[in-house]
């Protein structure tokens, strides 16, 4: 105990993730980043999980093939999606 009667290993003197250094916001992007960032990530997780489904059981000649039908099948989407937004 110090001289006010407080134990200075217990006293609160937290203030919180200021302390830290911490802001609520750490990537601060805009709405039309965030828009453009979950657009490519989601179409590029799409087209991820059709090749992988296609490994399993689709001929290995064929991949490729079927991965660029995959890419312009979520380049429409982009667009579709896109007009969507903006319309």
């Amino acid at each position: 105990m110090n001289e006010t009667g407080v134990c200075p290993l217990t006293a609160s003197t937290d203030q919180g993730p200021a302390k830290l250094g911490l802001r609520a916001n750490p990537l601060p992007l805009s709405r039309e980043n965030q828009f453009w960032l979950f657009q490519f990530a989601g179409w590029s997780g799409w087209v991820l999980i059709q090749v992988l489904r296609d490994l399993t059981f689709v001929p290995a000649e064929y991949i490729f093939t079927r991965a660029l039908i995959f890419a312009l099948s979520a380049l429409v989407g982009v667009m579709m999606t896109t007009g969507l937004r903006y319309a």
